[in-house]
């Protein structure tokens, strides 16, 4: 891993503060995500960069892609590792709520990097 790769991880991180409750149970397990795998978080922003990129020449600014009948929008995406840390550490209630729509609009305000979408 380069060590520029570990100090923007850490500089991501010092930007995203604690809220409260189930929130700052969820900051905590993403801090932590991003600690242990700078390297992994590093490649997943690259590749939410091309892909916001592919979304920009979409017509609109939900991201909905069309395809026959179709239409689907995804609003966010994380690494694997960091959802079975959610997982793991979060209560079952928690992380319900956290798949809510006002949870995981939080999710994407606080973390924007996992956002697909230009607006939520």
């Amino acid at each position: 891993m380069k060590k520029n790769q570990v100090s923007d991880a850490r500089r991501w991180l010092d930007k995203h503060e604690s809220g409260t409750g189930t929130e700052k149970k969820v900051v905590g397990v993403v801090k932590e995500y991003i600690r242990l795998f700078p390297s992994e978080f590093e490649d997943f922003k690259g590749v939410m960069r091309q892909k916001k990129r592919k979304i920009d020449g979409v017509s609109n600014k939900f991201a909905q892609v069309q395809g026959s009948d179709i239409i689907e929008r995804h609003l966010a995406e994380w690494p694997e590792t960091l959802e079975m840390a959610l997982r793991l550490q979060l209560h079952k209630d928690e992380y319900d709520w956290l798949r809510t729509t006002k949870g995981i609009s939080w999710f994407l305000k606080k973390f924007p990097v996992f956002r697909i979408t230009h607006s939520i």
